[in-house]
């Protein structure tokens, strides 16, 4: 009798941990007793989706989420970058794009409109000049990465007219888009007129179960709720399938749950080589874990209990710095630790020399909105957190008073 054994792996998250595939020796016992080793199947290759925007792409307030509910974990991982804030100009800016295209994804799918309107001095652009060059940047700098640029025309603002219709003020912009995706060759998804005539057909008061409340409890015209992602993220898939056919079996029929998305990968700082002891310096171990996090797609860099030593940590978005109970980060108070560590604070390239502080004994996190965070005794002065029993607490960083 012959035996047709089916090879076992160990299938991994995308992204999980080292996102390293382990592959147990596996043997055939042959017809005479010897010990054949089994070819091992190759794990089949997950398609990396990096999305790049503002916050109507991000997962709390855009379809960035939706989209996500729509991947299909064991052939696609997408990674949001989108930042609240942002245009086409000032996400480049920033250094946000080195980053992205530091993931080495196999497809950017890039939206930018709404904070290139007029209105907001060094952040805003033309749509023929300035958007237009820093689209065509964003098209040629993701080809000669070796990855497949996509531009998505701005989701729709919800301005709907006296006749009940909507008057995109972003026309000029995705009509732009249209063209740079024209003259480059590359894919473009339509969601500007998509989501017109979604709105449309829904009526200024059908649209608001999808839409986010302001702060004066208001519906808010930009940005989506989390029904609202689902919906329009929808409309980016069903565009994605059209005009770049090599994904369409990447995508579920239905959405899934947001409850049961991919939970995130954990990233333990001891595996890097932190030890937590008071005594070494684990600044490094602790970066490596946060880098490993990053490129693997993001998650939870995980610290437990103990003391640990550190200069400056550079954090990033999308992977989130977690302490257990009785962890402590202790920064150097160094003034040499810290002099010359480069920040990027509201959109401005700067080198922040940090005062000697310390020593800290209360991690300091900067919210991820305000460029490149530091753990540090200073740190980007504009939004600091520190972790506290009882959650998050704002401190000063001239006096480390609550």
């Amino acid at each position: 009798m012959r035996m047709n054994p089916t090879p076992l792996h160990n299938h991994l998250w995308p992204g999980r941990g080292s996102n390293m595939r382990r592959l147990a020796p596996l043997f055939v016992l042959g017809l005479f007793g010897w010990a054949i080793p089994a070819m091992a199947v190759p794990s089949p290759h997950i398609i990396r989706i990096v999305l790049v925007g503002d916050s109507t792409v991000a997962d709390s307030s855009g379809w960035g989420l939706g989209f996500k509910c729509r991947v299909d974990p064991q052939k696609a991982q997408c990674i949001n970058l989108a930042a609240g804030g942002r245009s086409s100009l000032s996400y480049l800016r920033e250094k946000r794009w080195d980053d992205a295209l530091g993931l080495k994804a196999d497809y950017y799918l890039i939206q930018f409109g709404h904070n290139d309107q007029p209105g907001k001095p060094g952040v805003s652009t033309e749509p023929g000049v300035g958007y237009r060059e820093c689209l065509i940047r964003y098209v040629e700098e993701a080809k000669a990465a070796g990855s497949q640029p996509v531009l998505i025309t701005p989701l729709t603002r919800r301005e709907f007219g006296k006749d009940g219709k909507i008057h995109s003020s972003l026309a000029p912009y995705a009509t732009v888009m249209r063209q740079v995706a024209m003259a480059e060759h590359v894919p473009v998804v339509d969601l500007q007129s998509a989501s017109i005539a979604l709105c449309d057909k829904l009526g200024k008061e059908g649209c608001v179960p999808y839409s986010a409340v302001t702060s004066a409890g208001k519906p808010d015209g930009t940005h989506l709720n989390t029904p609202g992602g689902i919906l329009f993220g929808g409309l980016v898939v069903e565009g994605l399938q059209q005009a770049a056919p090599a994904l369409a079996d990447c995508f579920l029929a239905q959405p899934v749950a947001v409850s049961n998305l991919p939970p995130p990968a954990i990233y333990e700082v001891a595996d890097f080589g932190a030890r937590g002891d008071g005594v070494a310096d684990d600044t490094h171990a602790i970066q490596s874990a946060l880098d490993g996090c990053w490129h693997g797609g993001g998650g939870v860099v995980r610290v437990t209990k103990g003391r640990y030593r550190i200069g400056p940590l550079h954090l990033h978005s999308q992977c989130a710095l977690q302490l257990d109970q009785g962890a402590l980060l202790l920064a150097s108070d160094r003034h040499a630790d810290y002099a010359g560590v480069h920040a990027l604070i509201s959109g401005d390239n700067r080198t922040q020399t940090f005062p000697p502080h310390g020593p800290v004994v209360h991690v300091q996190l900067s919210c991820s909105q305000w460029g490149r965070p530091v753990i540090g005794p200073a740190g980007v002065s504009r939004c600091l957190r520190a972790i506290l029993p009882g959650g998050f607490h704002s401190i000063n960083p001239a006096t480390w008073s609550i």
